[in-house]
């Protein structure tokens, strides 16, 4: 189930769960804008019988570059810090396990790249709130089980952004008042 991902410092810091309990490495290390120091599991709650792996950084992270975590397969939960402005194309895609993705609730997020989340097989909410000014083609292109989506109204197609994904199995579809930039 749904574990909150919070810390102190978390603008250093990236935070996930994996389906096995083991660490996620990303696939290009180098698309952060600043080096990783340290990729830990960490043991939460009273039994310790659960964990969170958190990814921290030598500075604050500010975008989720190209190809990051893609087709990282035990990646089921990832936390979208506050100070994360873009996510780049193909940054999730063939996360085949991903089923949850937490934006925060100040969230600076302006732009998600072509393809981001494409291919998630198991994702089935996307709830991204209304500063966003660019959502990429095809970047919910193939989500199979997604059912709900909220998005902010943009100039870009439902359908350039979500694909097939858009008529086979949605049941919500909210649209937020938004930038209408892209």
């Amino acid at each position: 189930d749904y574990i909150p991902l919070v810390a102190s410092d978390v603008n250093k810091r990236i935070f996930y769960n994996s389906h096995d309990g083991q660490l996620v490495v990303p696939y290009n290390e180098n698309a952060f804008g600043a080096k990783i120091v340290s990729n830990t599991m960490v043991r939460i709650g009273e039994q310790y019988s659960t964990s969170m792996g958190v990814i921290t950084f030598d500075k604050d992270v500010t975008k989720i570059g190209n190809d990051a975590f893609n087709n990282c397969d035990n990646l089921v939960q990832i936390s979208i810090n506050d100070c994360i402005e873009k996510i780049g194309e193909y940054a999730f895609a063939n996360c085949d396990m991903l089923y949850f993705i937490e934006f925060g609730s100040k969230s600076r997020l302006t732009e998600i790249g072509d393809y981001a989340f494409a291919k998630c097989n198991s994702l089935s909410n996307i709830n991204i709130e209304s500063n966003i000014n660019s959502i990429g083609e095809g970047a919910f292109e193939d989500c199979s089980k997604l059912k709900s989506i909220s998005i902010p109204l943009l100039k870009r197609p439902l359908k350039e952004i979500f694909g097939e994904s858009l008529t086979k199995n949605i049941s919500t579809l909210t649209i937020n008042s938004g930038n209408l930039t892209n």
